[in-house]
C-alpha cells in the first residue's frame, strides 16, 4: 500500500474515531436546573391551581403533563371537568387538558393536551437508583397559593420560582416512595418538578406534614396549639414512571443513550469508511506495473462469503404460571405484556391485595426472536429463578424455559416459545 493510501486511510480512521468519541454527548442528561424551567407549566382547574411539567421525549414536541392529583381532582376523587395548562397566563397562552391517569394514593396525575406543542420541553427522568442523594436539589414551580384568591397577573416562564436544598432521606409514606426534603414546598410549586443540578427530574413536589404542640385544659379539651415542625416531601419519579409505563408514554432516563443520534452517528462512520475503501480501490488500480523480470505473484484465491444464517424466530412467546394465583395459566406475550396489580394496565393482573406485587410490576417484550424481561421500578423486585434481583429499568434476555418471579417465589412464571 502506498504512503498516500496509508495517509488517506489514517485520516479517515481518525475522523471516524472523533465521531465515535463524540457519542459521549449522546448520553441523555439534563442541561441545568435553570433550563429545567422550560418544562414547567401552570395548572388551573375548578379545584385550584398548582404547577406541572412536560413529559415525553426531550427535544420533541410534547403532549403530556404531570402534576399532583390534588391540583385537578376533588377530595372525593372526582375529576375536574375544567383543567387548563398555561404556558403564559399574561399572554393568555394555554390549552385545555384531559386527565388520562391519576392515583390519589400517590397524589399523581397525567394530563393530555389536545395536540402537541413546542411551548415546553420534556424532562429527563432520574430514578432513585441513579440519584446522588447527597447532592443539591431545586423545587420548581409557580409561587403563591393554590387558590383563586391570589391576584396573579403574569405567571409567565420568568415567574417560575425555585427553592434550593437537599434530600434528608428516601422513605415510604403510605403506598408511595418519597423524599424527605430540607427545602420549602408551598401550594404554588406543588405538582412541579424536584430537579438535580443537571435539571433532571427526581421527584414531584407534593405535600408537607406539620407537627403540632397542643395544650388542653383539665377536661382534656384543646385550648391552644401551634406548629412546631414542618416536614416537606416529594414523591419519587419512580412512582410516576410506573404510571406512564402503563400509558405507553415515551420518556428518557438519565444516562440512557440517545438512539436516534447513535443511528445518525453510525451512518456517518459507515459513510466515512466506505469513502476510505473507495479511495483505496481507485488508488490501487492506478499503481505502477511491476518491474520487468519480476512478475506479480499469483493473486490469492478469493475467500467465499459465509453462508447467511437467518436468526431463529418463534411464532409465539408466552409465560405460564407455575405457582401462586396464576398457577397453570398461560398468557401470550404478543409484543408487550405487563404484569402487576393494576387491571387497567396489566394483562396479568394480580388481586389488589396481592402481597409484594406493585401496580405495574414488570414487563415482557417479544420482537419475534428474543424475549426481554424488565422490572418497572417495583417495590419488592422481580427475580430470576436463581434468586438474582433484576436491576430496575434494565432489560434481561430470557431463553426458553427460563423462570422468574415477582415479589416472592410464590409468584413464579416460566417462559415458553413456539
Amino acid at each position: 500500500m502506498s504512503k498516500r493510501v496509508i495517509r488517506i486511510v489514517a485520516a479517515v480512521c481518525l475522523a471516524a474515531t472523533a465521531l465515535s468519541l463524540s457519542s459521549c454527548s449522546l448520553v441523555a442528561s439534563g442541561t441545568g436546573f435553570a433550563d429545567a424551567k422550560d418544562s414547567v407549566v401552570l395548572i388551573v382547574s375548578d379545584v385550584g391551581m398548582g404547577s406541572g411539567f412536560a413529559i415525553g421525549e426531550p427535544n420533541k414536541p410534547v403532549q403530556y403533563v404531570a402534576t399532583n392529583a390534588h391540583c385537578v381532582l376533588y377530595e372525593d376523587g372526582t375529576k375536574s371537568s375544567n383543567v387548563s395548562v398555561y404556558f403564559s397566563y399574561a399572554a393568555n397562552s394555554f390549552m385545555r387538558a384531559e386527565i388520562i391517569w391519576s392515583d390519589t394514593k400517590k397524589d399523581l396525575a397525567v394530563l393530555r393536551l389536545p395536540e402537541t406543542t413546542t411551548e415546553r420541553e420534556a424532562m429527563v427522568f432520574c430514578p432513585s437508583d441513579k440519584i446522588d442523594i447527597y447532592g443539591e436539589f431545586y423545587a420548581l414551580g409557580y409561587p403563591g397559593s393554590a387558590s383563586f384568591a391570589d391576584d396573579f397577573k403574569s405567571y409567565d416562564k420568568k415567574d417560575i420560582a425555585h427553592t434550593r436544598g437537599g434530600i434528608q432521606k428516601q422513605t415510604r409514606v403510605g403506598d408511595r416512595e418519597v423524599y424527605l426534603l430540607d427545602l420549602a414546598i408551598n401550594p404554588g410549586n406543588s405538582g412541579g418538578p424536584l430537579v438535580n443540578t443537571k435539571g433532571e427530574v427526581v421527584g414531584i413536589n407534593t405535600f408537607k406534614m406539620n407537627q403540632y404542640q397542643i395544650w388542653t385544659n383539665d377536661e382534656g379539651e384543646v385550648v391552644d396549639w401551634e406548629v412546631i415542625n414542618t416536614a416537606n416531601y416529594a414523591v419519587a419519579i419512580d412512582e410516576l414512571i410506573i404510571g406512564i409505563d402503563g400509558l405507553r408514554i415515551p420518556y428518557t432516563i438519565a444516562g440512557d443513550v440517545n438512539t436516534t443520534a447513535v443511528v445518525v452517528l453510525g451512518l456517518s462512520v459507515l459513510a466515512a469508511l466506505a469513502a476510505a475503501a473507495l479511495l483505496l480501490v481507485l488508488t490501487t488500480k492506478r499503481k505502477r506495473p511491476a518491474a520487468a523480470g519480476y512478475p506479480n505473484a499469483n493473486p490469492a484465491a478469493q475467500a467465499s462469503a459465509p453462508a447467511y444464517t437467518p436468526a431463529q424466530t418463534a411464532a409465539r412467546a408466552y409465560i405460564r404460571g407455575l405457582s401462586g394465583y396464576f398457577a397453570n395459566r398461560s398468557f401470550d406475550i404478543g409484543q408487550r405484556l405487563l404484569v402487576g396489580r393494576d387491571s387497567g394496565s396489566c394483562a396479568v393482573a394480580f388481586p389488589l391485595d396481592a402481597a409484594g406485587v406493585s401496580g405495574v410490576h414488570c414487563e415482557l417484550t417479544f420482537d419475534g426472536a428474543v424475549v426481554y424481561l424488565r422490572d418497572l421500578g417495583s417495590s419488592y423486585g422481580t427475580f430470576l429463578a436463581d434468586g438474582g434481583r433484576l436491576e430496575a429499568k434494565t432489560p434481561y434476555r430470557l431463553t426458553t424455559g427460563a423462570r422468574f418471579y415477582v415479589g416472592s417465589a410464590d409468584n413464579t412464571f416460566e417462559l415458553g416459545l413456539m
